[in-house]
């Protein structure tokens, strides 16, 4: 004798459907932590190469207005992509934040299905515990001021080589150059992170 077919809503069972769900966030939390990292070392490293690159170069008797005005442009283009990397730091900082939210709501869920108290005292985070998307001194932090360090370095010496292009020695500019991005950047990063 045949068993009857089971319709498709009746197979499906709603903790499959939610642990799969939790593994996906969790996986993508994971990735955004990772992807953090890479993002600002590989503008650290790549940075850092060009400018090691520069540095090794002899310039000795090679000292034009034109050659002056291409490390003003190709400072700024860095110290430009270290204003999108820190964009990005404050994506994936979001991202990871908004997946652990989405994971306390499973959380959430079975607790208040379940009704057993233990299970809240196993579980460390909750929404109204979860670390908050700007916290000083947290490695997401760290990484940010990396990159406004270095940023603000490059347009510094961006800053320069245009004085130096025309004729003209602007050292404290150019520091005041690099300390105001440096304060705007930071404070944006915490201004994009205060409210998630």
């Amino acid at each position: 004798m045949e068993e009857p077919k089971k319709s498709k809503t009746e197979s499906l069972n709603p903790n499959d459907i939610l642990t799969a769900e939790f593994e996906y966030i969790a996986q993508c939390a994971f990735q955004a932590n990772e992807d953090r990292a890479r993002v600002s070392t590989f503008y650290l490293v790549a940075s850092g190469s060009f400018i090691a690159a520069i540095l090794g170069f002899q310039f000795d008797h090679i000292r034009t207005p034109a050659l002056y005005w291409a490390f003003s442009v190709f400072f700024s283009i860095l110290s430009a992509a270290g204003f999108l990397t820190l964009l990005q730091l404050v994506r994936l900082r979001k991202a990871w934040i908004y997946g652990a939210k989405a994971m306390n709501r499973i959380k959430d869920f079975y607790q208040n299905s379940l009704n057993q108290p233990d299970l809240k005292q196993a579980l460390l985070w909750n929404d109204g515990n979860l670390p908050r998307a700007f916290k000083m001194w947290s490695v997401s932090h760290l990484m940010a001021i990396q990159v406004t360090i270095m940023s603000s370095l490059l347009l510094g010496a961006a800053v320069m080589f245009i004085g130096l292009a025309c004729m003209y020695k602007c050292w404290i500019i150019a520091i005041c150059t690099g300390v105001v991005y440096l304060a705007f950047q930071l404070f944006l990063y915490w201004f994009m992170l205060r409210k998630v």
